[in-house]
């Protein structure tokens, strides 16, 4: 587990859905940032779902 300096920046996605946000929608949602967070090395922390 990587610590955070509170000197670094977070970015914040926004996902938009134009439809009712059911539990098949968060697990896509939920598929795409574990798929982003796995997609490289971060220097501070992966990508999570809050």
């Amino acid at each position: 587990m990587h610590s955070e300096s509170l000197e670094h920046e977070k970015q914040q996605l926004i996902f938009y859905v134009a439809q009712d946000l059911d539990q098949h929608i968060r697990s896509k949602v939920q598929q795409f940032v574990n798929e982003v967070a796995a997609s490289r090395i971060w220097s501070i922390a992966p990508a999570k779902l809050y």
